[in-house]
């Protein structure tokens, strides 16, 4: 940054996780497994500033492939994993397309990202958790 020395406390670090399609149908325990030890990965040895969970945390599709809708059982799932991993940094974790599959509100009770994902009822748009995130804790590194 220009007039800044540059030091190693000025750095940002971020973990970005994507497209984890938790499944009651496929790969399962796997997939929760998998984001349960990535988790503890980043925790002993990034300790990131913050870890963005990019959509798609669940798959929300039937044994077919053919439906769409949201599966209790995956939520809870990730709900667990995440439970289990406690993460001692911000965790975001940003609704995706299949996230939202058959959800018919806000406040459905289709809607299971608000009852079990990290950012859940503290915002709906977790993209304003983010904002909220970057300015409070980061302003120092864009100023």
């Amino acid at each position: 940054m220009p007039g800044k020395p540059w030091s190693p406390d000025s750095l940002l670090w971020a973990a970005q996780v994507t497209d984890l399609h938790i499944s009651q149908f496929r790969g399962r325990p796997e997939r929760s497994k998998g984001l349960s030890s990535l988790c503890s990965f980043l925790k002993r040895r990034v300790r990131p500033t913050v870890a963005l969970l990019t959509g798609d945390i669940v798959d929300a599709k039937d044994y077919k492939l053919f439906g769409s809708t949201q599966y209790k059982e995956e939520w809870e799932e990730y709900a667990e994993a995440m439970r289990e991993c406690s993460p001692d940094f911000p965790w975001l974790d940003i609704r995706g397309n299949h996230d939202a599959f058959d959800v018919q509100g806000e406040e459905h009770n289709s809607n299971m990202f608000n009852r079990y994902s990290v950012q859940g009822g503290k915002a709906n748009k977790s993209n304003t958790n983010l904002n909220i995130f970057i300015r409070t804790c980061c302003s120092t590194l864009f100023s």
